[in-house]
């Protein structure tokens, strides 16, 4: 018998385990990269000096494990609007929170915080081009799963033209009658606006094509940097439309938000500021001090405007029984209470008779100085029209 042995040809040998080694090769390489992140959740990054970077827009798998954990993100921005995260989906035992900041490299204190913590989605104004940090976690830091979150993080171009309008001091210029729109966005908005007036009247601001979302409220405050407090309240939160008596001309300030600071919608709406000159002869008679003397058998031409409008009269009683009626109103419904003046305290008064709708007969002690306070019964009406108002 004769053994045959083929040998193949060396050089086809070597071309054949160099295919090997490269498939082998390639194949090592896409598992790396398939086991590697390249952006997203890279870590680790439990820290804002470990954040990991993000490009906006792309989707990343997140997971909040194990219990604690803390991720933190960075995203580079190159123009004013919103950082935005959002997740595709949710996991069972987490429920994540998101908190922004800016990295301070020379400070002990890394972290500047510019927005706490909410639930996601949620949202940060940034009125400038540069570098942002965000973490995310579990809300309670009591919940764990190695199940992944979807994350993005995008930028929503800016939609306001009043921004940025957060204090006061960064309050958006208006004119009288100027029509303007503005938005409620993110959640916990501000938006500040300045006013000149001419002269004693009422600041008017009105609104129309606001979205369902959200529930604009304003307020009425006089800003004096040299002042402390800064800001003084001359009308508290009320829901838009809504007025403001102002004692004289100069500068004033509305600060707008949703009326529980709890929904935003990135949709502006159309808002306007009016000024409506004085109606009313014996404004501002709105506190115990600047009470207006009422003569017996004087009828007095009064207005109940805006909502929740006081006005103060003094009279000294002219017999037992004492009418207070009025006539010619509209749209209110007038209702009066009695103050008697403490002698030794001229700025303390107590009630001497509750409140009582028009027309009242009253009982007082004759030749006796009274104070008496009209509003609208419920205050939640207003009118400009005035009605007169006459003590017997």
């Amino acid at each position: 018998m004769f053994l045959i042995t083929l040998v193949e040809n060396p050089k086809l040998m070597i071309m054949k385990s160099l295919k090997i080694t490269l498939k082998i090769s390639l194949l090592c390489v896409l598992l790396m990269y398939a086991c590697t992140k390249q952006g997203g959740d890279q870590e680790p990054n439990n820290t804002i000096t470990e954040a990991s970077p993000v490009t906006l827009g792309e989707e990343f798998g997140l997971t909040i494990d194990p219990l604690g954990d803390v991720d933190w993100f960075k995203v580079s921005v190159k123009k004013q609007g919103y950082i935005r995260v959002q997740s595709a989906n949710k996991v069972d035992g987490v429920q994540l929170e998101v908190s922004f900041a800016k990295y301070q490299e020379w400070e002990e204190q890394k972290e500047k915080k510019l927005r706490g913590w909410r639930p996601v989605p949620d949202a940060l104004f940034v009125s400038e081009p540069g570098d942002y940090y965000l973490v995310l976690k579990d809300e309670w830091d009591d919940g764990t799963s190695k199940e992944e979150f979807m994350v993005r993080i995008d930028i929503l171009d800016e939609f306001d033209a009043t921004e940025p309008n957060n204090s006061v001091e960064e309050a958006h210029r208006l004119t009288l009658e100027e029509q303007f729109s503005a938005g409620i966005y993110p959640v916990g908005d501000m938006d500040c606006f300045e006013i000149n007036v001419p002269a004693q009247g009422y600041l008017e601001i009105v609104a129309k094509n606001i979205p369902e979302e959200v529930q604009p409220e304003v307020r009425f405050v006089i800003y004096d940097e040299w002042s402390d407090p800064q800001l003084k309240e001359i009308r508290g939160w009320g829901k838009i439309p809504q007025a403001c008596f102002v004692s004289d001309s100069g500068k004033y300030y509305i600060i707008m938000h949703d009326s529980w600071d709890d929904h935003a919608i990135a949709q502006a709406f159309d808002l306007k500021v009016s000024f409506i000159p004085e109606f009313d002869l014996f404004e501002p008679n709105n506190t115990l001090t600047n009470a207006h003397q009422i003569e017996p058998g004087e009828a007095k031409d009064i207005a109940i405007f805006p909502k929740g409008d006081l006005d103060y009269f003094k009279f000294v009683a002219p017999q037992p029984q004492v009418k207070v009626s009025a006539k010619d109103f509209e749209g209110i419904q007038p209702e009066i209470k009695i103050l008697s003046v403490d002698p030794e305290n001229p700025t303390q008064a107590v009630a001497v008779k509750e409140w009582v709708k028009l027309p009242a007969t009253l009982e007082l002690e004759p030749g006796k100085e009274y104070l008496m306070v009209v509003h609208d019964a419920w205050d939640d009406h207003a009118s400009q029209k005035t009605f007169q108002l006459k003590v017997d």
